[in-house]
């Protein structure tokens, strides 16, 4: 009976831990430097899992982080500056274990795990689920949504 019991909450967590996300692929960010030059002087085309967001943010290589927004010449929404972003080392002794974080004007700080599969890129949040799906470009990319 307690085989049955452990089997089915084992089962449930499988289904659960996919209904709510589970992070898939290989992380980026398992070897020093990796993450940074990965994200450095790109355009990351980014989609929301729940809801309907998307945005267009360029990682400049100063560590600053611009939105995209309808393009540098429009007059209505030109891109902008909207904070900062930078690689935090969340490793223990010689571990590496990097973080991509964003500072947003206002005070908002945000940290996710990187994980790559078939092309696509995912942000995972602290307990490994997936917040967001990305497709990288270089800076002077376009994104197609």
């Amino acid at each position: 009976m307690m085989r049955i019991v452990f089997l089915s909450l084992l089962l449930l967590g499988v289904i659960l831990g996919d209904a709510i996300g589970a992070c898939p692929g290989s992380r980026i960010g398992n070897q020093p430097d990796e993450l940074n030059t990965f994200i450095s002087d790109t355009l990351v085309c980014g989609t929301a899992i729940s809801g309907n967001d998307k945005w267009q943010e360029e990682h400049r290589s100063s560590g600053v982080l611009w939105e995209r927004a309808q393009g540098p010449g429009d007059p209505v929404d030109p891109s902008h500056q909207i904070g900062t972003w930078d690689i935090e080392n969340r490793g223990v002794g010689n571990q590496t274990d990097d973080w991509v974080c964003y500072n947003y004007s206002g005070g908002s700080r945000y940290c996710f795990q990187l994980k790559n599969q078939a092309g696509t890129t995912f942000f995972c949040d602290v307990s490994d689920n997936r917040v967001a799906t990305a497709v990288i470009h270089s800076i002077s990319g376009v994104c197609s949504f």
